[in-house]
This record gives C-alpha cells, sequence and structure tokens, in this order.
C-alpha cells in the first residue's frame, strides 16, 4: 500500500478500515473520469489455518464506475472512512443522503450509527 505522502505518483482518493483489512482507491490525477484502482488487504487464512494477508488490486474505468460498484453493496457504509478525498465528498455525501432517506426498520438505529462515522470524516462546508 502507497502512503499518503505528498511524493507519491499516486493520489489518494479514499482510505476505509474494515475489522481485519484496509482498502485504498487510487487515481493518477484528479479528474475522475480518468482510471482509478482499488488495492487492498485483509487477513485470511491458508491451508494450515495459519493467518496471512492477502492483497488484492481491482482497476476502474473512472471514479464513477467504482463508487456505482462500492455503493451498490447493502452495507457499503460499514468500514470506518479514514481518508476521504476533497475531490470526492460530494459523492460521498449524497451517498450518505440515500443511505439517512431509507426507510425507518432498515437497520436502524445501527444505520446511523455507521453514517455517523462517514460524516465525521467530512469537513464541514
Amino acid at each position: 500500500m502507497l502512503p499518503i505522502e505528498t511524493e507519491s505518483p499516486h493520489i489518494l482518493l479514499l482510505r476505509i478500515g474494515y475489522e481485519g483489512g484496509l482498502v485504498e482507491l487510487y487515481t493518477q490525477t484528479l479528474d475522475l473520469l480518468a482510471p482509478v484502482w482499488r488495492e487492498s488487504n485483509e487477513m485470511s487464512f491458508n491451508d494450515n489455518d495459519d493467518e496471512i494477508w492477502v492483497e488484492r488490486r481491482m482497476e476502474y474505468a473512472d471514479f464513477n464506475a467504482y463508487w456505482q460498484d462500492f455503493t451498490s453493496r447493502e452495507r457499503w457504509f460499514y468500514g470506518r472512512p479514514l481518508v476521504i478525498h476533497p475531490a470526492i465528498r460530494t459523492h460521498v455525501r449524497r451517498a450518505l443522503d440515500q443511505v439517512r432517506s431509507l426507510p425507518y426498520d432498515y437497520g436502524q438505529p445501527e444505520r446511523f450509527r455507521y453514517v455517523a462515522r462517514w460524516q465525521k470524516a467530512l469537513p464541514v462546508c
């Protein structure tokens, strides 16, 4: 995984922590129509039941393709956002608004607890 350093040739758009893993979304330009890629690592087990770290990389045509795939998952907001680049904050806010507008019986109040995590990661504008 590339650190969030200014010397990096890649731009970190999103970093999400999960129990036993991490997902990072990168691009080489802030043009959201440019290709992006997701790097992830997660703890898993090998055939001997030893804990191992598995790294994966997946490429997307652009940020919108990634975001549509990511937010199409029912509980996409369960991860803990660690970094949200300013270039994608509007997309995140819109997606959170959609989650907040779901019917009351849809995982509430747990849903609001997870959405609050994302809200904390977004600066007030």
